[in-house]
Order: structure tokens, then C-alpha cells, then sequence
């Protein structure tokens, strides 16, 4: 995301707001799954926040941000033990995040700028940071809206963590509604609370359509019985094409045989096109269509959506897929040291 950076006024206010949030603490009585909603009131988009410390392992609030952060999130709770999954959830979050960490945990730019505001911290887990999390991007910089919309996340936390400190299970409705905090009717009115309906969580393509001419041409093949499973996810440890760029590794095994038909590698930008491309390549290749492809992410299933559907393979989507997933963390294990 390109933006103004935020001004040293902006960073100060940002680091006044996290000494508020780390002194009172809401991790000592709020847990993750108490979700609440952060309106920003220039974007007109809701930060869906969560404090992390329960354990004492981390301190942070996260701001999942928008309909793509609250699916993040809801991957996030939802992924149990599964590393695949945890691996998939941290991959595509859309969030801020404002950490507490110790002085060897920041990088030398937020210690340098640290020093420049004139500020100091003592203690261990003490030590702030604000990152920005965006799928297939290496933690870009904050913007002055984001700096500005993470400052009034940390203090609205504070007041909700405030008002159900002594009872905050009730954040956690039945019917599913989540608590909002919004500017009232003028810019003078307090914030208020009100209680609203989470985002539906909707995986969408992050591609346009296929090839017309390559979906005609690969529709006259024959179907065959065959089952074939897929995977996608970011790789981290690889450097992309771009600078900031995490690439992406799309994986495809037959079921019956475990035997490995691709390993990708693709840039980000291009990645779901290309796959399209490359699988249509690969059915001519060995003569025929897929009765079904299986995947592991509702996500991925989207992506896929697009050229199944126009070639009869029957597309599911299952919570575990343990043969692609093994495969999967070997060459994972591959890359992170070569």
C-alpha cells in the first residue's frame, strides 16, 4: 500500500496510545476470542481487534482489517494444530499489529527512530513495535491513516477492556453479533457502542477468468477417474521477483499414486493466472481431465473455482489432506535451507 508516512507527531501519538494499552494490561483478563470492532472513521472500515498475552508469550493487539482480515482471523482461530493451516493463516493476514517485545526484538530502523522521538523503554516485553501485515508482502511500512487507525484501536481497547473487565465472556454473543466502537453523530459526540453482524466470510478468485480458447481446447479431453490434490501458500524464505515480494509455491500430487505432478514457483502478481495456465497444460500433457481436484483451503478452492467449473472436475474441499500437507512441509524444509 503506497501513503504518506505518518508524521512525528503521528508516531508520538501512536506510542502515547501503546503506553495507555500496556498499562492497563487487558491481556491479565482478556483472552483471543474476545473479538470487538474499531471503526475508522476516515477509511469507514472496521479493524476487528484481539489481545494477545493471555499466556504471557506475546503482548500485542492485533487489528484485523475489513472483510479480509476478519476471514484471517477466523482462520486464525479456526486452524487448531494444524501447521499447514496455522502457516496459511499467518501467510494471508490482513492486519496491524502493535507488539511488545524486548529491545533485541525490534529492528535497528525502530530503534533508530526510537532514539530520534526521544523516548525510552526499560523492562523486558517493554519495547514497541507497529507492523503492518498484507498478504505476499514482507511487513510494508505504516501509513499515517494506519498510524492513526492503530492509535485509536489501542485506546478504544482500553475502554472496552475497561467496561467488561469484570465480565469479559460477555463480548462472545450467541448470536454470533460483535461489539463495534464508532465516533457518535458529530465529531464533538463520544465514541459509542453498538452491536453489529460480522462480515461474511466469501473466498473469492484472485484472478479474472482463464483463457477462453485454452478452457475450449482442454474440455475435449477425455474425463479420466483420476483425483488430484492442490495446495498453495506463500514462501517467506524465498526472495521474490520484486523487492518486498514473497513468491508463492503451488503444489499438485495424484491421490491414488502420491505421485508429485508440479512444484511451482510464481510471483505473487501473476500467480493464480499462471496456474490456470500451467494446469490446463499439464491435463493435455497426459491426456485428459480430472474427475476431481481435492484442496485443503477454501481459498485455494476459489482460486481453482474458475477453471473446474468450466471443465465438469468436481472441486472439495477438505479440513486436512495429510499426504499433499507432508509433501508440502518437506519442500518448505527444502527451501528454508538452501
Amino acid at each position: 500500500m503506497v501513503g504518506t508516512p505518518p508524521t512525528d507527531a503521528e508516531w508520538l501519538a501512536l506510542f502515547d496510545a501503546a503506553a495507555e494499552f500496556y498499562d492497563h494490561k487487558p491481556w491479565t483478563w482478556m483472552t483471543d476470542d474476545q473479538l470487538f470492532g474499531v471503526l475508522d472513521p476516515e477509511t469507514g472500515i472496521a479493524g476487528y481487534c484481539c489481545v494477545l498475552g493471555a499466556l504471557g508469550e506475546f503482548l500485542a493487539l492485533n487489528v484485523y482489517l475489513g472483510d479480509a482480515g476478519y476471514a484471517g482471523y477466523c482462520a486464525m482461530a479456526s486452524s487448531g494444530d494444524d501447521m499447514a493451516a496455522i502457516e496459511d493463516a499467518h501467510g494471508n493476514l490482513d492486519a496491524l499489529m502493535a507488539g511488545f517485545s524486548d529491545r533485541d526484538g525490534l529492528t535497528p530502523e525502530e530503534r533508530a527512530m526510537i532514539r530520534r522521538l526521544g523516548l525510552t523503554f526499560r523492562g523486558k516485553q517493554r519495547w514497541p513495535s507497529f507492523r503492518y501485515f498484507r498478504p505476499g508482502r514482507r511487513s510494508p511500512a505504516l501509513t499515517a491513516g494506519q498510524a492513526r487507525h492503530l492509535a485509536r484501536a489501542l485506546h478504544e481497547s482500553v475502554v472496552v477492556a475497561e467496561a467488561y473487565h469484570d465480565h469479559p465472556d460477555d463480548l462472545v454473543r450467541r448470536d454470533g453479533r460483535l461489539l463495534l466502537r464508532r465516533p457518535g453523530r458529530n465529531s464533538a459526540a463520544p465514541w459509542v457502542s453498538v452491536w453489529v453482524s460480522p462480515p461474511r466470510v466469501i473466498y473469492l478468485s484472485e484472478g479474472s477468468t482463464p483463457s477462453e480458447a485454452m478452457v475450449r481446447s482442454t474440455r475435449t479431453l477425455p474425463q479420466t477417474n483420476a483425483v488430484w490434490e492442490a495446495d498453495m501458500c506463500y514462501l517467506p524464505m524465498v526472495d521474490g521477483a520484486e523487492p518486498g515480494v514473497i513468491p508463492r509455491l503451488f503444489l499438485l500430487m495424484d491421490h491414488a499414486s502420491g505421485l508429485i505432478l508440479q512444484v511451482q514457483l510464481e510471483n505473487d502478481s501473476s500467480f493464480v493466472s499462471a496456474i490456470w495456465r500451467d494446469l490446463m497444460t499439464k491435463m493435455r500433457d497426459l491426456g485428459g481431465r480430472p474427475a476431481a481436484i481435492w484442496v485443503r483451503q477454501a481459498q485455494v478452492g476459489a482460486n481453482l473455482l474458475p477453471l473446474t467449473e468450466p471443465l465438469s472436475i468436481q472441486l472439495k474441499v477438505f479440513r486436512r489432506l495429510p499426504a499433499i500437507a507432508g509433501v508440502r512441509r518437506l519442500l518448505i524444509q527444502h527451501f528454508a535451507h538452501r
